[in-house]
């Protein structure tokens, strides 16, 4: 009986903490609620998992909220914890969607703002050691999305929390500068990025070349190439190169071109007919 009692207390903890993997192709879940009704549908028109995602049809401060298991941060869960999705943006604005996760008396230690600043898919991870707030609190029994003070509309998607382990590889973007402290790491190439971007040019940027400079490039383009000795594409790979293109299935959708998702290769399924960006080096190649 004792033995049984340990058992079902070990279950019930791993239930407690276990990830939430939502990918939308089964419809919309009872966890999930808005403030305003018919703001939420399953859409064809964009994904990243499967052939569906779930589209918000926003009004201004509209709440997406989220029901969740309890969880409790203690130091190791806050260092490793966090939440990814994907988020499908239709057209680049100056606002944010923000993240809140909030204890059973309504208040919110960590949070953090996505900006909307894109046109397109974009991921956002993002561990709580990055979020903002006082991270006083560390029971978290829901959490939720606001909306900018505008309408509009988002497409979500592979949607999983809490991550247990999230991914070192998170960086600061656009979207979330402050995401990743690494970037003191010199050799750390992937959360620098961010930080390159940001560096002033010392002479200012051409607008249109000359014919002689054109040239100049042309040259340049010429004896990099004798250098490090490209060959032509042979019939090997311009054949594995069309074969990843089959793969990609890229056809014309109701609003864009719609094909297989394309993933980072830390997450990606193979069986379900994903694809990793290492894919589309192969099929440009």
């Amino acid at each position: 009986m004792i033995k049984a009692i340990k058992f079902f207390s070990i279950f019930l903890i791993c239930q407690q903490i276990g990830a939430q993997t939502i990918g939308f192709e089964e419809g919309i879940p009872e966890s999930i609620r808005t403030t305003n009704k018919n703001e939420l549908t399953i859409s064809s028109n964009y994904y990243k998992d499967g052939q569906k995602s779930m589209a918000w049809d926003f009004k201004p401060q509209s709440v997406l909220d989220f029901s969740i298991d309890p969880i409790v941060l203690d130091e190791g869960k806050e260092k490793n914890y966090g939440i990814t999705l994907w988020i499908y943006n239709e057209k680049p604005q100056n606002d944010s969607l923000r993240f809140e996760f909030v204890d059973a008396a309504g208040k919110v230690s960590y949070w953090f703002t996505y900006q909307l600043k894109y046109e397109g898919w974009r991921a956002c991870w993002i561990g709580f050691q990055h979020m903002k707030g006082d991270k006083l609190q560390k029971e978290i029994e829901s959490y939720r999305i606001i909306a900018p003070n505008r309408k509009g509309r988002v497409y979500i998607d592979r949607l999983v929390f809490p991550v247990t382990r999230i991914n070192q590889r998170t960086t600061p973007d656009k979207q979330m500068p402050y995401n990743n402290s690494m970037t003191y790491r010199d050799l750390w190439h992937w959360c620098r990025v961010w930080q390159w971007e940001q560096y002033q040019y010392d002479i200012p940027l051409l607008t249109s070349l000359t014919q002689k400079q054109t040239d100049d490039l042309q040259l340049i383009e010429q004896r990099v190439n004798e250098y490090i000795g490209c060959e032509p594409y042979s019939d090997k790979q311009i054949k594995t190169a069309y074969q990843v293109l089959k793969k990609a299935n890229i056809r014309k959708g109701k609003k864009s071109y719609t094909g297989a998702p394309v993933v980072a290769p830390d997450e990606i399924n193979r069986k379900a007919g994903e694809m990793s960006w290492n894919d589309l080096e192969t099929m440009l190649a």
